[in-house]
């Protein structure tokens, strides 16, 4: 069965094929229609009418045609999304940064983030600059600055994976990190701290005394 979509009549493969292109190209209704795996027009009405009207519970939808995998895989998606916006995500300390991180600490290669802030030390966004080997990365300063600048940031953190086990940073990790600083200076974007995450635990400069951005 085809999906009504205004003066075309498109299946689920092709939503999901148009979605690759950019989902803003998508409707709302059509945007529904992936996120529960569904053609039927009632469904996807029923789901983006509970969504206008703030009703979209699990009781709404457990007396549906939907497969239950369906209904609690576009609660919990809906969910997610309505928390994304009302959640302001300040950066306090590094254990904050610890949060949005943690998931390198499984990740078998070493990775290079960059987290850039505004003034009020809120989270802008998350870049994933570099994959590297077991032991090495490499992210050259400029690809740094360069996203913080266009995210118009006022302060960034840096974040890279021990993949091989332990955070204690290394020589380069420290002359790489003091050479950041010194152009953070000449950009007035402060580098705020470089985390280090490990399998178990990570490692912070600024709360081990390895940088100091005063």
């Amino acid at each position: 069965m085809a999906l009504d979509s205004g003066d075309n009549q498109l299946s689920l493969k092709d939503l999901r094929h148009k979605i690759k292109d950019g989902a803003g190209s998508l409707s709302d209704r059509e945007l529904v229609a992936i996120m529960i795996a569904s053609e039927e027009p009632e469904e996807i009405n029923l789901c983006y009418q509970l969504i206008i009207n703030k009703e979209l519970s699990y009781e709404h939808l457990a007396g549906t045609t939907l497969p239950e995998a369906a209904v609690t895989t576009f609660i919990a998606t809906h969910e997610f999304i309505r928390r994304s916006h009302i959640r302001k995500r300040f950066i306090n300390s590094s254990a904050d940064v610890y949060h949005y991180v943690s998931f390198l600490a499984d990740a078998p290669e070493e990775n290079f983030l960059l987290l850039t802030l505004n003034g009020a030390q809120e989270l802008i966004k998350i870049h994933h600059l570099t994959k590297g080997s077991l032991t090495k990365t490499v992210t050259h300063p400029r690809e740094i600055f360069s996203k913080a600048l266009i995210d118009n940031a006022n302060a960034i953190i840096i974040v890279h994976n021990h993949p091989a086990g332990g955070t204690h940073p290394s020589p380069s990790d420290k002359s790489f990190t003091k050479q950041l600083q010194e152009i953070s200076g000449f950009l007035g974007v402060t580098l705020l701290d470089h985390i280090i995450v490990g399998p178990e635990t990570f490692y912070s400069f600024i709360e081990n005394g390895d940088l100091d951005n005063n």
